[in-house]
């Protein structure tokens, strides 16, 4: 019933939403544009989903005209959505999870002159991209950081599932801690593809319990936090820097900086040169980031960090290059080769290091 009442909102929220966007400062052309988001999640879930509507925010700065609908699931109703959204003269909508991408691409087909793009797909057409980050580059930083903390060499990750775009970000996250630090074993729990506070943060009392002083995650709630200040130990925080809320625990948190990419985006569109293609984009486009670190990091983390961003940007570090073991010691990635962009995006091993609890 919740979810029915919440959809039902939608076609309210968005003429609320239209009519309130425009302001009186940016480009004309801009302001001709209308664009529609659509969300999983609450815009104020602390996760995912609020990362998201930074870009819907950051469209709003530029004088184009939004709006969105949250708590959305992928089925019939999303497709519902995504048709409203139409009706009210997006030209432009933003689906912004992958489980959107069956109903997005059906919907496509019926409408081909609106652009379509959804967050992490697989599929594109002419008129339906893909939108993602390299957030691995950013976890293998993470990865760093953690790894000159640690004093007891158990890192704690806690995961939802084991997916492509899980396993891609585990592994350069548990490559980044072995570039700096051997001997640290990174031990993994899955906590389910549904946020759930209550399962995450057992899982992240486990992972205590064994030994891990430094958590990292791959989740929305707050969680791992809190249960990381609770027992002072480090954590990693993800899509929302933290440095207020727990300043005893808090290293840093890896980022999606998703404004960046929306403008980049309206102005394809505006220019005649949008595509119905993948994106990918990393570090060096400024899409993902890893937050300024707090001064809860070990001595001289900034420096190695520094380096490593540098040398991924200037593409001097590959963080899959080879010899890469997988976690039964057999080899993943021969020495003297790296892995190509879609073997990174279809990764289903995990390298040697870590545990799966």
């Amino acid at each position: 019933m919740a979810v029915k009442k919440s959809f039902a909102l939608v076609s309210l929220l968005c003429a609320f939403l239209f009519a309130s966007c425009l302001k009186k400062s940016g480009s004309m052309e801009y302001a001709k544009i209308k664009v529609g988001f659509i969300y999983s999640g609450s815009v104020h879930d602390r996760g995912d989903t609020q990362s998201q509507e930074k870009a819907r925010i950051a469209l709003d700065k530029l004088n184009v005209k939004t709006m969105y609908a949250e708590n959305v699931p992928a089925d019939d109703r999303c497709i519902e959505t995504a048709e409203t959204l139409i009706s009210l003269g997006c030209k432009i909508i933003y689906a912004a999870d992958e489980s959107f991408s069956a109903c997005i691409n059906d919907v496509a087909k019926k409408y081909p002159d609106i652009k379509f793009l959804v967050c992490n797909s697989s599929k594109t057409a002419f008129n339906v991209a893909s939108y993602s980050g390299r957030m691995y580059e950013v976890r293998y930083l993470s990865g760093i950081v953690a790894g000159l903390k640690t004093n007891t060499n158990k890192i704690g990750y806690l995961v939802p599932t084991r997916n492509c775009e899980c396993l891609r970000g585990l592994n350069a996250f548990a490559l980044g801690v072995q570039s700096v630090n051997p001997d640290a074993v990174i031990e993994v729990k899955y906590s389910g593809l549904s946020n759930n506070f209550a399962v995450e943060r057992n899982f992240a009392e486990v992972l205590i319990e064994s030994g891990c002083d430094v958590i990292a995650q791959h989740r929305n709630s707050s969680a791992c936090w809190e249960i990381a200040n609770e027992n002072k130990i480090s954590c990693i925080g993800f899509n929302q820097p933290l440095t207020n809320e727990i300043s005893t625990s808090y290293l840093t948190s890896c980022m999606f900086n998703w404004g960046k990419f929306a403008a980049k985006d309206i102005d394809r569109y505006v220019q005649g040169k949008w595509e119905g293609k993948k994106y990918c984009e990393g570090i060096d486009s400024g899409l993902v980031e890893l937050t300024s670190l707090s001064k809860n990091c070990a001595p001289g983390t900034e420096r190695m960090v520094e380096d490593a961003k540098f040398r991924i940007e200037n593409k001097m570090l590959n963080i899959f290059q080879g010899p890469i073991y997988d976690i039964d010691g057999k080899i993943a990635v021969n020495e003297g080769s790296s892995l190509s962009d879609d073997e990174i995006w279809n990764m289903n091993w995990i390298v040697k290091g870590v545990v799966e609890k």
